[in-house]
């Protein structure tokens, strides 16, 4: 699924502002789907933000959006 297709595909349930501020959407739909599900399943809980955050191979751009999330 294309980023742009789950971008509709949000929109037309609900407003995007109620999952994402701004600067959140614009840096998740950068992301490839995989990288999507891997940053949605580290928002569980704080140990998943950690190993996220510790994880070289993830995108500097959202662990810093999660790490700004830790304060």
């Amino acid at each position: 699924m294309s980023e742009n297709h789950l971008l509709l595909e949000l929109q037309q349930k609900e407003p995007l502002e109620n999952f994402f501020m701004p600067e959140e959407a614009e840096v998740f739909f950068s992301l490839s789907p995989e990288q999507q599900q891997r940053y949605l399943d580290a928002c569980t809980s704080e140990a998943s933000i950690q190993a996220y955050l510790n994880n070289p191979d993830e995108p500097q751009a959202a662990k810093q959006l999660l790490s700004d999330g830790l304060r």
